[in-house]
């Protein structure tokens, strides 16, 4: 008996060695293979989640009526279709756990119609990340965009939304010439850089810096932070109504108020017609608004 079950586990594991030395070429090889996959976005398509798990990504819209993947790596490319949504996901292999199978550094680039305009989702594990529009003055437009990031580095420009959500528990975030209608961050650690940023911004940062430049005020602002940095760069004509409590920290702002009070570890005032409505809770860590 013990005899047979030696046998029937060596055969399980030659089996196992078997699969994965054609699965992967070579069990100790190195090789990068290049895969590519498209599916054509229909009508009925409103949503895209692309999933990234490590590697250097970059998001390129076109004139074209399909999303086309093109991968360069030793994971598993995905391109499939799943009622209304289209789901771009790089996945790793069953041995890559172990890190002595990982994958070296891989390339996935992503092409997607510039004239789609519903939902987007993506989620970045490690990496890079790149997504740009056309230019300032011809953004890609989408309706809602979220952005889910453990670590890495995610670039973001000359893009335009209703509603945009992200969620990072490190990393560095960078996004320039971005316009929305609801602006959220919600911030564990990590950096997150926002120039020419254009409507409502919510913020809410366990850690981390947050540095924000405006070349118009078109929403309010609501700043949450337990610990860490915020800088408002705000133009010269911003009209706002500031209020600014803190329990250990500093909150400053250089602009000059109308009925300015100071006290007690709260600020408020209003510079200009007071339009739109800055709110900042501070419980340690610095509030520059400049």
């Amino acid at each position: 008996m013990k005899k047979i079950a030696i046998t029937i586990v060596t055969m399980a594991l030659l089996g196992i060695a078997l699969l994965t030395l054609k699965d992967y070429t070579s069990l100790f090889g190195n090789k990068i293979t290049a895969q590519e996959d498209s599916i054509e976005v229909t009508s009925g398509i409103d949503r895209m989640d692309l999933e990234i798990t490590s590697g250097n990504t970059t998001i390129i819209p076109q004139d074209r009526h399909d999303v086309k993947a093109v991968y360069k790596g030793k994971n598993k490319l995905s391109v499939k279709e799943d009622g209304s949504t289209i789901e771009v996901e790089v996945k790793q292999r069953w041995y890559q756990w172990i890190s002595f199978f990982n994958s070296p550094k891989s390339s996935l680039t992503i092409y997607i119609p510039k004239d789609y305009q519903h939902d987007l989702e993506l989620s970045v594990g490690s990496g890079h990340l790149q997504f740009a529009g056309d230019s300032p003055s011809r953004p890609m437009k989408l309706d809602t965009m979220s952005l889910e990031m453990s670590s890495g580095d995610v670039k973001l420009q000359n893009l335009e939304t209703s509603a945009f959500k992200y969620e990072g528990s490190s990393g560095q975030l960078t996004i320039d010439s971005f316009t929305t209608k609801e602006g959220r961050f919600d911030l564990d650690s990590g950096d997150v850089r926002l120039v020419r940023y254009a409507g409502p911004l919510n913020g809410d940062l366990a850690s981390g810096h947050m540095k924000v430049a405006m070349d118009q005020l078109a929403g309010d602002i609501n700043l949450d932070l337990n610990s860490g940095n915020a800088q408002l760069d705000l133009p010269d004509h911003a009209d706002f109504m500031l209020k600014g409590d803190t329990v250990s920290g500093d909150i400053t702002c250089d602009f000059p108020l109308k009925n300015q009070t100071s006290k007690s570890g709260t600020i408020s005032g209003t510079h200009g017609s007071g339009t739109y409505q800055i709110n900042v809770s501070l419980a340690s860590g610095d509030v520059k608004i400049h």
